[in-house]
């Protein structure tokens, strides 16, 4: 699962309750770098905040829609 957050402390909470679940986690603290991982690695659940610094959470969504 990637957590797309760039707030650490929420981040940190948010990966904690994931793992607790038993799933891995990647935590992206800007769009642009989740957008990349996403792109480089299989997930199979984005946790996106909306405003994040670089791309926004809609613009890493609808890339990753279009798959662009």
């Amino acid at each position: 699962i990637l957590i797309a957050e760039d707030d650490r402390d929420i981040a940190d909470l948010v990966a904690h309750y994931v793992r607790k679940a038993k799933w891995e986690t990647h935590v992206a603290a800007a769009g642009d770098e989740a957008l990349a991982y996403a792109r480089a690695h299989p997930v199979d659940l984005v946790l996106l905040d909306v405003m994040l610094p670089g791309l926004s959470g809609l613009e890493v969504c609808r890339a990753l829609r279009n798959k662009q």
